[in-house]
């Protein structure tokens, strides 16, 4: 089981912060998530995730200005091609 912490998530109104809660909510590889806006932890059912799940969350942190390091510890053999891709926004976010 991997756990990874959105720290300082910025909200601009409840229906924002919903918003975001709903999305989480909507990634079928986060088991569950629980804390407050200084650290929301995100627990996923296992370390490899779908593509789909993991372009949600790259588009999730990217949405609410998350730092995306810890979004590292998914790559794989499998994601590589696309998600190593340096061209791609979140590169310098995620690996550098």
């Amino acid at each position: 089981m991997i756990e990874i912490r959105a720290s300082k998530v910025l909200f601009y109104s409840q229906i924002d912060e919903d918003n975001f809660l709903t999305w989480i909510k909507s990634i079928a590889s986060i088991k569950e998530s629980y804390g407050d806006v200084e650290d929301i932890i995100l627990v996923f059912k296992d370390p490899f995730i779908p593509d789909f799940d993991l372009r949600e969350l790259v588009s999730l942190y990217s949405r609410y200005d998350i730092c995306m390091k810890d979004l590292k510890l998914f790559l794989n053999d499998e994601n590589s091609h696309w998600f190593l891709d340096k061209k791609m926004y979140w590169f310098s976010r995620i690996f550098n």
